[in-house]
C-alpha cells in the first residue's frame, strides 16, 4: 500500500494543511440534512452532512456544528433540536441553510409544522451530550420521535456539489 503525504510547505502543526484535508473529504459522499431549531420563535436551520446514527437502543444521533453559529448556541439554548433528512428536490432549502452568513429562519420554506416540508424523514431529538472538539461541537441527541415522510431520493453532496441517486 502506497501512503501519499503533502509536502512540508503544505502541512500544518498536525501534519495536512487544511486545503488537502478538506480536497480528500470531498470525495466523501454524505446524506444532507437540515438541522432545525427556533431563534426568536421563529424555525431556523443549517444545512449539515456531518450526521450520523450513534446507536439503536436508545436511539442516538451526532450532528458537528460550528461551535460560534447561532444554530449551536439555540440547540444548548433549548436542549432540543431536529434533524431533516433531506430529498433530491429539496436543494434550494439545502443551499438556503448552507449560504455563509446569511440568516437562516425557514418561515418561508417549510411546512406548516416548521420543519417537515418534504423531508425523507425528520428526527426530533433531545439533546443528551455535547463534546467540544476545536472549533465544532459534536451534539448528541436521543431520537423522542421520528415523522416519516416522503419515499423519494434521498439529496446527497459529493464533490462540493448536490448529486442525487439515480
Amino acid at each position: 500500500m502506497q501512503t501519499t503525504r503533502p509536502t512540508p510547505a503544505a502541512a500544518d502543526a498536525a501534519g495536512v494543511s487544511s486545503q488537502v484535508f478538506r480536497e480528500v473529504m470531498s470525495h466523501l459522499a454524505g446524506g444532507v440534512v437540515l438541522v432545525t431549531s427556533r431563534v426568536g420563535g421563529r424555525p431556523w436551520g443549517l444545512t449539515v452532512t456531518a450526521c450520523c446514527a450513534i446507536s439503536a437502543e436508545p436511539p442516538l444521533v451526532a450532528v458537528s456544528i460550528q461551535s460560534r453559529t447561532v444554530t449551536a448556541r439555540s440547540i444548548l439554548d433549548q436542549q432540543a433540536f431536529e434533524i431533516n433528512l433531506l430529498s433530491a428536490d429539496q436543494q434550494e432549502l439545502a443551499a438556503h441553510g448552507s449560504a455563509a452568513g446569511t440568516p437562516k429562519f425557514l418561515d418561508e420554506l417549510l411546512g406548516e409544522d416548521g420543519h417537515r416540508g418534504g423531508a425523507l424523514a425528520t428526527l426530533e431529538c433531545s439533546l443528551v451530550r455535547t463534546v467540544e472538539l476545536n472549533d465544532h461541537l459534536l451534539m448528541i441527541g436521543q431520537v423522542e420521535a421520528v415523522v416519516p415522510g416522503a419515499a423519494v431520493q434521498p439529496l446527497i453532496y459529493w464533490q462540493r456539489q448536490y448529486v442525487s441517486v439515480s
